[in-house]
């Protein structure tokens, strides 16, 4: 059994957490030097893996972790110097052969600063998995239906002024399905964020 899968969880729940502290401490005081204000939006690119688990803690298919690139896209508002609400869009995709196998994320999020450049953002919405086989005169394609999302992350903007930042980001998130199975994100990779 792979340890991923539980330090995914692990990850989107402990962001989660940190991300309503540090919303919390925003309203109260502002991390001291942050400048952004305003809208918000940005889009990410990352590699990683996507994994499926299940109600046993079984892996599903008994591949284990399969590598996945993804792409993020984020718009949203500062409610203060220090803390943001975004929707976000995320998806990872794993291509092997003949076999393509995708999981996308939309899900409300809280971003907030704990330090002038390190963020901690957490969020909850809605996931869909696609599996697409290709038999060369056709494809097979299966979709699951809508199921709840967790989601969590953790940021440090490498390069950051008023209005744009470049940000080094580990994301992980989860679609909880139906018999208790659970498919993982997990990515690192940059972002551009402006502001």
């Amino acid at each position: 059994m792979s340890n991923h899968p539980f330090a995914a969880i692990l990850l989107a729940s402990t962001t989660t957490l940190g991300a309503l502290g540090a919303l919390t401490r925003a309203a109260h005081a502002e991390p001291s030097g942050h400048r952004h204000s305003g809208a918000t939006f940005g889009v990410g690119l990352g590699v990683g893996h996507i994994d499926c688990e299940d109600a046993d803690g079984n892996d599903c298919d008994g591949d284990g972790v399969t590598s996945a690139f993804g792409l993020a896209a984020r718009a949203g508002v500062m409610v203060s110097r220090g803390a943001a609400l975004a929707g976000e869009a995320w998806g990872m995709r794993h291509d092997e052969g003949d076999l393509d196998v995708e999981q996308l994320m939309v899900t409300g999020q809280i971003r907030g600063w704990v330090a002038p450049q390190l963020w901690l953002q957490g969020g909850v919405g809605v996931a869909r998995t696609t599996t697409r086989y290709d038999f060369g005169i056709g494809q097979a394609v299966d979709e699951s239906t809508l199921v709840p999302a967790l989601v969590g992350g953790v940021g440090v903007e490498v390069v950051s002024d008023r209005t744009f930042a470049l940000d080094l980001e580990l994301k992980a998130g989860s679609g909880l399905y139906r018999d208790d199975l659970r498919v993982y994100n997990l990515s690192l990779g940059l972002g551009l964020s402006f502001y």
